[in-house]
């Protein structure tokens, strides 16, 4: 699997779990969530 695959995937997930549509909001919850951490911004 290439790394746009991988990215693709995240955002499918998120996006699934109800985090909105945006792509990079989904992406960055499904990162935290893998990370257990939360970004602040």
């Amino acid at each position: 699997m290439c790394i746009r695959d991988s990215i693709r995937e995240n955002i499918k997930i998120g996006v699934n779990r109800g985090w909105g549509e945006e792509n990079a909001s989904a992406f960055i919850k499904v990162l935290e969530e893998g990370a257990n951490v939360q970004v602040k911004g």
